[in-house]
């Protein structure tokens, strides 16, 4: 992981899973449970703005170097 440069503000998994590919390094699953939100709510977008912002990082950083 010290080769891959995180350089997006949001939606780091989607920057390090496709560097990580990019580089050649191995990608694992590994199962987790999630639990439900007990106070709060959630950061995540539910309208195509936000699904715009993913598609735009992931194009970013596919692209990039």
């Amino acid at each position: 992981m010290d080769s891959v440069t995180l350089l997006e503000d949001q939606f780091q998994s989607t920057e390090v899973l496709i560097t990580t590919v990019k580089k050649g390094l191995r990608v694992g699953e590994v199962p987790i449970t999630i639990e439900n939100r007990s106070c709060g709510e959630s950061k995540k977008g539910a309208d195509l703005l936000y699904g715009l912002q993913v598609a735009k990082v992931l194009l970013k950083t596919w692209w990039r170097r």
